[in-house]
Order: structure tokens, then C-alpha cells, then sequence
């Protein structure tokens, strides 16, 4: 049997009601969705995880896949990234994170080496290409990669099951 996919997408911090604030109920809230989507899509027959890679959203799946990857080997995180340098200018914490989490992954692809215009829609493109069903964190605004992602998944048939709110 092939492998079902499943993506990721969703808003960075400050699109998120929480922002930062790791330490909060509504933070531990999140995550706890986070790990029964993810629980319900393995249940559901998804074995391959997609991730963009991102601060926020994208990062804290990825993570939750590699702390269910302990109990369930099988499943599988493939990192779809817009460039080698995505997280050059990020803050020293989120870059750590994000390199930790790389280190667990099972597949890196990244569209190009350099960051251009075009290199985060062809990664949101390759995020939902074969996928099965895409894990959304969307707020409704018509802006932004996660809305291009929504809608790209929507145009292409894909599910969409959105965590927000």
C-alpha cells in the first residue's frame, strides 16, 4: 500500500492568538489539538507528514510528529522547504528548533538554495501535491501563504481540516 500524505500549513505567531506566549493554557491548548489531529490522521491511514517548516504552526506540527514518531515508527516527516536559507534571519531560538527538528526528520526536499519571490509559493504548491488531507491553522483572511495553501489544497481536491478557533 502506498503511503497517504498528510500536510501542514498554518500562520506564523503573530497571526496566532497566542503569539509566543509557550507558557500559556491556550499554548498547551493548541498543542493538545495539534497531537489528535495527527493522532486521528494515523488512525485515518496517514503515514507520511508534510512540513513547511515555518515558525509557528508549521514547526510545532513537525515537533509533534517527531514526539508521536516514538511511539509509532512508522509514520514519517518530510520537510518541504522553500530554501536552504529560510531561517538565516530568524530569532536564535526558533532557528535551534527549527535545526532540531531537521535533525529528526526523514526527508529534507528544498525547492532552491536561495530565498526569491516565488520559492515559498512553489513550496506551499509541493506541500499539498499528493497529499491527501492538509492540517490547517487558518484564520479566514485572504491573505498569506496559508491562505494560497488552503485554497491551492481546496482547488486540487485535498481536505482540509482547519484547527482555528
Amino acid at each position: 500500500m502506498l503511503p497517504t500524505i498528510c500536510a501542514f500549513t498554518g500562520h506564523r505567531p503573530p497571526r496566532i492568538p497566542i503569539g509566543h506566549n509557550e507558557k500559556s493554557p491556550a499554548f498547551a491548548a493548541l498543542l493538545a489539538t495539534i497531537d489528535v489531529s495527527i493522532r486521528q490522521a494515523i488512525a485515518e491511514g496517514h503515514t507520511v507528514f508534510r512540513s513547511g517548516g515555518a515558525m509557528g504552526f508549521d514547526l510545532w506540527c513537525a515537533e509533534a510528529v517527531l514526539r508521536i514518531q516514538k511511539e509509532q515508527p512508522s509514520i514519517r516527516l518530510h520537510f518541504i522547504l522553500p530554501c536552504e536559507t529560510q531561517a538565516n534571519t530568524w530569532p536564535e531560538c526558533w532557528r535551534e528548533r527549527y535545526f532540531d527538528a531537521l535533525t529528526g526528520a526523514d526527508d529534507t526536499t528544498y525547492i532552491q538554495a536561495r530565498y526569491s519571490a516565488d520559492c515559498m509559493p512553489r513550496r506551499n504548491r509541493a506541500l499539498v501535491q499528493g497529499a491527501h488531507l492538509v492540517i490547517a491553522y487558518f484564520d479566514g483572511m485572504p491573505t498569506g501563504g496559508t491562505a494560497y495553501t488552503v485554497s491551492y489544497a481546496k482547488k486540487e481536491g485535498v481536505s482540509v481540516r482547519n484547527l482555528y478557533g
